[in-house]
């Protein structure tokens, strides 16, 4: 079913689970719709204390309490049925109109999906940690759910288009390579890790907003953080346990495969788009690993 109620705008809805008000998201469907020309009659209902909005009771009823993104879009996945097509949720209130329903949840789905789709890859990690936390009992059971069945697959809303799913599902796979890839690192090593230096935790931020770059290096990132390069190389090896070089092409191989997984993109073009110049040699990395 064509999904033709998505805002033009959304609203933030912040990776500290800051609970957004069902009066705020109010205040924002009269905004969003009436300001922008819409009629309000199919996302609303009268009841004998005024006005109230499915949007707003889907908040109350299926996102309060959850505080990482991922977990909210958990939630509303789970209400799509495929059978009908449509979202339902018992626990809404009866007297909204299955079709007011169908648009309010789709609504907040998309909502919610943005807001995650907007923030970087570091703000995106911190908010996979939020909801491994909230939702399982410890890291190793996390890492191995996710890691095996990838649920998240589904979690998008049914209007997503093919280069943002991938996306999506390309940056949780990254995200999870590196959970699995501290967590392992922390339990082979002593009960008081040394936490990583100020200045590896620049670099690493760094490869992961600019990855794609084909002129990204060792002596770039160097220069770009004014220090040298024999330090930042002691320091990257000291805190990471690999070459700069194997970190990067890890990095952009996890990439690429969700990538070819996921979505429609050619090898070429997908080479380009996780940093390499010559297909070729794209080609050569991703058959090593």
């Amino acid at each position: 079913m064509q999904d033709n109620l998505t805002p033009i705008c959304f609203i933030p809805f912040f990776l500290t689970g800051a609970i957004i008000s069902p009066t705020l998201i109010e205040d924002w469907l009269v905004i969003s719709l009436v300001g922008g020309g819409r009629r309000r009659g199919r996302l609303h209902t009268e009841e004998s204390h005024g006005t109230r909005y499915p949007l707003a009771a889907v908040w109350e009823e299926i996102l309060a309490g959850t505080f990482s993104t991922i977990g909210r879009m958990e939630r509303l996945s789970k209400c799509f049925e495929p059978p009908t097509r449509l979202y339902m949720q018992q626990e809404l209130p009866n007297s909204n109109e299955s079709a007011d329903l169908d648009a309010a949840i789709r609504a907040v789905h998309v909502l919610v999906w943005k807001d995650w789709l907007s923030g970087s890859l570091e703000r995106q990690q911190a908010d996979l940690l939020v909801y491994a936390s909230e939702s399982f009992e410890s890291v190793e059971i996390f890492l191995e759910a996710w890691q095996s069945a990838r649920p998240y697959v589904g979690f998008p809303p049914k209007s997503a288009g093919t280069q943002e799913r991938a996306v999506f599902i390309s940056n949780l796979d990254v995200l999870l390579g590196r959970l699995r890839n501290q967590y392992s690192g922390l339990t082979s090593a002593s009960h008081s890790p040394r936490p990583v230096s100020p200045l590896v935790q620049r670099v690493l931020q760094r490869i992961s907003e600019a990855y794609a770059d084909p002129d990204l290096s060792l002596d770039a990132l160097s220069n770009r953080l004014a220090v040298s390069r024999r330090h930042l190389c002691r320091k990257w090896k000291e805190h990471i346990g690999q070459s700069f070089g194997e970190y990067l092409a890890g990095l952009r191989m996890e990439k690429a495969a969700a990538l070819l997984k996921e979505s429609s993109f050619g090898v070429k073009t997908i080479s380009v788009m996780v940093g390499y110049r010559d297909c070729n040699y794209f080609i050569r990395d991703f058959r090593k690993r």
